[in-house]
């Protein structure tokens, strides 16, 4: 079993930076904005960020649908997990923004930058900011539908940066 674990794990990681690899062939076809060379960090870090809420979320759908016990006792401890690593994306994200000081972009009005503002914010208002302090709370922590909102959050806001 350990094998199979450890496989998992090391193809999605691959996989993930390797995506955020891609970009990075073509700096100068690619938007300031958009461009970063910490991207396949930043896409390696998004998807370690999500896969605790995606369990989340997965075993709270299985549970419910299988009219099965809940789990907090086992979902409860993986959110404290989520809030450090939302938070690391978070400054990842902003602080990639600021070093490289690409933010003076943000309100230039081009369509890359309309395209990159509706995305952005999408992604850290509903998939980042919102959930993390939603998670800071004990009682959402504690709570079946509370921890399912904010799990569905941060999945979504990963999916629609997908389409972005």
């Amino acid at each position: 079993m350990w094998v199979f674990i450890i496989a998992g794990v090391v193809l999605s990681c691959m996989h993930q930076s390797s995506l955020g690899s891609l970009m990075l062939i073509a700096p100068t076809k690619l938007h300031p904005l958009w461009y970063t060379p910490i991207l396949p960090l930043l896409f390696l870090t998004s998807a370690v960020a999500v896969g605790y809420p995606m369990v989340v979320f997965e075993t709270t759908l299985a549970t419910t649908s299988l009219k099965l016990d809940s789990e907090m006792n086992v979902l409860s401890p993986l959110t404290r997990i989520t809030i450090f690593l939302l938070g690391v994306y978070l400054a990842l994200k902003i602080g990639d923004m600021v070093i490289r000081e690409t933010y003076v972009y943000l309100l230039d009005g081009t369509a890359q930058t309309n395209s990159f503002l509706v995305s952005f914010l999408v992604e850290m208002i509903f998939g980042v900011i919102v959930p993390w302090i939603m998670l800071l709370s004990p009682a959402v922590r504690r709570s079946r539908r509370g921890l399912f909102i904010a799990a569905t959050l941060i999945v979504g806001g990963v999916f629609s940066t997908a389409f972005s």
